[in-house]
């Protein structure tokens, strides 16, 4: 049971880091030699497939990862408030 678990979990930090480059990879994509129309095909597909990925891994990673995230987007959003108010 322990090890299913244990492999569980590693296939869901795999397929969280290729949901993170898909993500990181996309505005790379604008600094290629891309034509307007790759770019209008490629960009949804990779919204899509980084989205997907992220739901996937979440599913193999569990509440508590989920749980984790939350709080740390949470805490990212706070900040980024308080440092906007600053110089408003």
């Amino acid at each position: 049971m322990l090890k299913m678990v244990f492999n569980k979990r590693i296939a869901g930090f795999v397929v969280l880091s290729f949901a993170c480059l898909i993500w990181v990879t996309m505005p790379i994509l604008g600094f290629l030699n891309l034509s307007s129309r790759q770019l209008a095909i490629y960009l949804p597909i990779l919204i899509v497939l980084g989205e997907l990925l992220f739901l996937i891994a979440i599913a193999l990673l569990g509440k508590e990862y989920w749980t984790k995230i939350k709080d740390f987007t949470k805490s990212q959003w706070q900040e980024l408030k308080k440092y906007i108010n600053k110089f408003v």
